[in-house]
């Protein structure tokens, strides 16, 4: 029995990741700012356009937090819910999906803070003004 539901959700898992996998990388084709050192249309890949606002940097851990991260805890979040809900008499259940609430719940605070915490950097290295504290203001505006 268990071999059969693990053959059932691997299945499930590889269908899944063929009819995701090419609405991902749809999704990630403007994601590279610029055409190589040299520049292939004109557009230079200099030091800005790497660590700049919407450099490569900050476009990777934008893509990463709002169309990976933040889907997998929701579904996780959602998941542990509904166990909890239908099987929440259970007190193994009961514990394991209160700990993956707990766990999904700190590893978002983690990531978010995380990005807070690169943001402020790229944003100070990208900066062109001389006070290195008034990049790290602007990432609260």
């Amino acid at each position: 029995m268990a071999k059969l539901k693990l053959k059932i959700y691997g299945r499930l898992v590889l269908i899944v990741l063929v009819f995701l996998f090419p609405v991902m990388t749809l999704a990630v084709s403007d994601l590279i700012p610029c055409d190589g050192p040299q520049g292939i249309d004109g557009v230079v890949c200099d030091f800005g356009k790497i660590f700049g606002d919407a450099g490569l940097v900050a476009k990777v851990i934008d893509y990463t937090i709002k169309f990976i991260i933040t889907p997998l805890a929701t579904i996780a979040i959602l998941y542990a819910g509904i166990r909890l809900v239908w099987f929440g008499d259970r007190p193994e259940i009961k514990t394991a999906m209160k700990n993956l609430l707990w766990t999904v719940g700190l590893g978002m605070v983690l990531v978010f803070s995380a990005y807070l915490i690169v943001q402020t950097i790229v944003t100070s290295l990208a900066d062109d003004s001389e006070a290195p504290g008034r990049a790290a203001l602007q990432v609260f505006d």
